[in-house]
């Protein structure tokens, strides 16, 4: 028997926040499914139930980009909330070949933006 994943723990947490739902085939799946996870997770509600805290989960970590669509990917991972603007400025550009030279700045800037983010929650979390 094992305990539940953080990712697995998580989910069960918000299925049986659905158990109350007014909708009583909504509530019934909700309780259905939670039940499910516990069983294919190999675990038992009673060490689901006694297991104690989740951990901490792990902090973000930064991988330098090796390419443009490996940096807009960075972006919008990062904990940035994007602008509209900038928000649609990397969505435009993650299915192109190629960029301009324009593109590739602001690129780099945004990247640069992210990286300094995404380190500075990592900071906070320690």
């Amino acid at each position: 028997m094992t305990s539940l994943s953080p990712a697995a723990a998580t989910r069960l947490a918000r299925l049986l926040g659905m158990i109350g739902s007014q909708h009583d085939g909504e509530a019934l799946n909700a309780a259905r499914l939670a039940n499910r996870l516990v069983a294919e997770a190999g675990s038992t509600w009673e060490l689901v139930l006694c297991a104690g805290p989740l951990p901490p989960p792990p902090p973000p970590e930064w991988r330098e980009p090796q390419n443009f669509p490996q940096a807009v990917a960075a972006c919008l991972r990062s904990p940035i909330k994007w602008n509209a603007r900038e928000r649609e400025f990397l969505q435009d550009i993650a299915g192109r070949y190629s960029l301009s030279d324009k593109q590739k700045s602001w690129l780099c800037t945004l990247t640069q933006r992210a990286k300094a983010a995404t380190l500075a929650q990592s900071d906070d979390e320690f």
